[in-house]
């Protein structure tokens, strides 16, 4: 990884600002997930997820926020990144999965949210990670993989009572119905277009 090989060696931002220039900043496609895909393509590249994992392990830190006080990212290239994966993750298989691959990136998904305005679903996301925490740290703690008998039973286990405790709470219940991505997608574009300062060059 050449990027990571320069920024160990000093350059510091890992998605540098791309060389687009504010006036052709605006994405031509109208429809919202079109939009995003095309501005994740544009603005943070291809490969962002990849580069920001590396650099998580190779600086040991543990949340997104660090990286921007570090200066290896923007708060805009931090915001964008992590309510994407998070939208992502909430189409692809719904909350729990994102808890169970990104669990930590939880607190830079909220203070994404509040960013955006966004409290009252950033509230639903404190809450429930705060119900859903426990659970997965104790499941860390049961030795082996996927390939132990005994670690497929907690993990079964496990995600019986993260479901559980999502259906207890009103606020499990609207994350589960995941009615509040269509609007997370129109806040989302809106940002970015409020902020190209962060993602591109003037001009």
């Amino acid at each position: 990884m050449k990027w990571l090989n320069r920024l160990l060696t000093g350059n510091r931002l890992i998605l540098p600002k791309p060389t687009v220039r504010e006036a052709d900043f605006l994405s031509p496609e109208t429809d919202p997930d079109l939009k995003i895909e095309d501005y994740y393509d544009r603005l943070l590249g291809e490969y962002a997820s990849e580069e920001v994992w590396a650099a998580l392990e190779a600086f040991k830190l543990g949340t997104l926020e660090e990286l921007v006080s570090k200066g290896l990212m923007t708060e805009g290239q931090m915001i964008f990144f992590s309510l994407e994966y998070f939208r992502a993750q909430i189409l692809n298989g719904g909350f729990l999965q994102f808890m169970g691959n990104a669990g930590f990136m939880s607190a830079d998904v909220v203070s994404g949210l509040r960013k955006l305005n966004q409290n009252e679903l950033a509230d639903d996301v404190e809450r429930v990670t705060k119900d859903i925490a426990p659970i997965l740290s104790h499941l860390d703690t049961v030795p082996g993989d996927a390939r132990n008998s005994a670690f497929r039973s907690a993990m079964r286990r496990a995600k019986i009572e993260m479901k559980e405790a999502m259906q207890r709470s009103e606020a499990g219940q609207r994350l589960e119905a995941e009615t509040f991505v269509p609007r997370l997608a129109l806040q989302m574009t809106k940002y970015i277009e409020n902020h190209s300062e962060e993602f591109c060059i003037a001009g």
